[in-house]
């Protein structure tokens, strides 16, 4: 008996995008599918439609965000379009073609205020723009979606891909900058 094991990986030009692929090089098991923006954007329904009828992915990982909190607070429409909308548009297809979708999130659903770690059923409660975002995907996902997942993470970082704090401290320290 033969299984799907096609994993489609949207945003594959992310930092974590670009991680996963690095990590998936050489490991058998499942049969990867990396799309950038440029050849997957989440925000058009007819795009996502062809890339599920061209390859079948049993799993969706959606990678795929607006991630810059400042600009999001500038252009709260795009950040919206992109970490809403998008998600809607991947649940959608995702329910269609009986695949499972993977959607990353953020801590930043929460306001920080809370003395002990946050549990994933705690009281969401954002504080800009981009953690009002990805806690409205998070419901779409949780309500809508067939077969879901949410992952909510924090503090990404990557040594090779990305701005993040890691590589900014690494960078910083190289050139002799104080560090406060």
């Amino acid at each position: 008996m033969s299984y799907n094991k096609k994993v489609l990986v949207t945003g594959s030009d992310g930092q974590l995008g670009k991680t996963l692929q690095k990590r998936s090089l050489g490991k058998s098991g499942f049969d990867w599918i990396f799309l950038p923006k440029e050849k997957l954007d989440i925000i058009e329904i007819d795009e996502i439609q062809a890339v599920f009828k061209k390859h079948n992915p049993k799993f969706c990982i959606n990678c795929a965000a607006f991630t810059d909190v400042l600009k999001s607070e500038k252009n709260p429409s795009l950040a919206y379009k992109i970490n809403v909308e998008g998600v809607k548009n991947l649940t959608q297809i995702c329910n269609h073609n009986e695949s499972i979708m993977i959607h990353i999130s953020s801590d930043y659903v929460f306001d920080g205020t809370k003395k002990r770690p946050y549990l994933e059923n705690d009281k969401a409660n954002p504080l800009n723009t981009y953690g009002m975002t990805k806690h409205l995907s998070e419901k779409h996902v949780i309500e809508n979606a067939n077969f879901g997942y949410v992952i909510r993470t924090s503090w990404l970082y990557s040594k090779n891909f990305g701005y993040n704090f890691y590589r900014k401290i690494i960078r910083e320290a190289s050139i002799g900058k104080e560090i406060k």
